[in-house]
């Protein structure tokens, strides 16, 4: 984690033009893909950010290995029973993928930027711990 703080505030923020574009997309959508890829080129961003758990930044390097092919997933897990997996899927033909294989082929910077995998698994037991509603 503290890697991942010495990147961002290594990282300059833009000085002028939109702080941002939003891509809604959906997952493993072949033609979202299509339109991401040239929506990339037009804007050439400086910093592409992809839904995935914030805490597996850190993995992008290793899926975007130049041996490294798709499919591929991140899969992140409890450790104490009961065991609980949620799992992060990349195709070749994922926005996912074209999103993060466009900023490294760029040379931008690529984060995940969704709640961390531990968020996730812990709302299930949360809510098995929550008193049921009135």
């Amino acid at each position: 984690m503290a890697a991942a703080r010495k990147v961002a505030a290594a990282t300059p923020l833009p000085t002028e033009g939109p702080m941002g574009h939003v891509f809604g997309i959906r997952h493993l959508s072949p033609a979202g893909a299509w339109h991401l890829a040239r929506l990339l080129d037009r804007v050439d961003p400086t910093a592409v950010l992809i839904e995935g758990p914030a805490d597996a930044s850190s993995l992008i390097e290793h899926f975007l290995h130049k041996k490294t092919r798709p499919p591929i997933a991140v899969l992140a897990f409890t450790q104490k029973p009961p065991v609980r997996s949620i799992l992060f899927p990349l195709a070749a033909y994922s926005p996912e993928w074209v999103a993060a294989t466009w900023a490294a082929k760029n040379k931008r910077v690529v984060r995940f930027c969704d709640l961390p995998a531990s968020v996730f698994l812990g709302l299930e037991e949360r809510q098995r711990a929550a008193p049921p509603p009135d």
